[in-house]
């Protein structure tokens, strides 16, 4: 099922578990004059139990639609990078524990270059910077202008960086005939890379 099936599913599973919950404290209420009905107590209490672990479950398929399917299947068609910096910092460690400068952080350590004040190594932050680019839910639109007068060099999907600096692989026009496309797309849907996935309406 796609998200609205799973919220569908959870909301289903959230009312029954609800109405086991309610029919427990019920009999539990009426075993203090028929102790017979603490049986009954007993399966409400399991029926409600096992009904809120399969809500809960639908309702991580759910989240993991709203927050990481669409973010994964881009990182998957190569519309979704993720490049990172790292940047040495520096602790100002000054004589006088009350100079302004004393424990001020840069990457520079001239800034704490004087006669009161030493750098001291305070180790890297790292910095993460993730870029998208245009596609069309499968192929790269720089990929897709791969005709006569074409303004971007094609991108070769399913390709790897050859010894002339070209890529391998197959381009928009080339990628309806590339094998590669067919085993992984038929892994994909197989559940190789996880059970779920979804696109946008175009």
């Amino acid at each position: 099922p796609m998200r609205n099936g799973y919220l569908a599913k959870k909301t289903i599973s959230g009312n029954k578990a609800n109405y086991y919950w309610i029919v427990a404290g019920l009999y539990s209420a009426a075993s203090f004059f028929q102790p017979i009905f603490l049986v009954n107590v007993a399966q409400a209490l399991y029926m409600a139990n096992e009904f809120t672990k399969e809500r809960n479950a639908w309702n991580e398929g759910l989240v993991w639609f709203d927050a990481e399917a669409d973010t994964q299947w881009k990182t998957a068609i190569g519309a979704r990078s993720f490049t990172s910096t790292s940047s040495q910092m520096f602790r100002c460690e000054c004589h006088d524990p009350n100079d302004p400068m004393n424990g001020y952080l840069t990457d520079d350590y001239i800034d704490c270059l004087d006669e009161n004040c030493a750098p001291i190594s305070a180790g890297f932050i790292t910095t993460y910077h993730i870029s998208n680019k245009p596609n069309d839910g499968v192929v790269l639109n720089e990929s897709a202008m791969n005709l006569p007068g074409h303004t971007h060099e094609p991108v070769k999907v399913m390709g790897e960086l050859k010894s002339d600096g070209s890529w391998s692989g197959s381009s928009h026009m080339q990628i309806r005939n590339d094998k590669g496309l067919r085993d992984n797309m038929t892994n994909l849907l197989e559940g190789d890379y996880g059970k779920f996935f979804e696109m946008d309406n175009k």
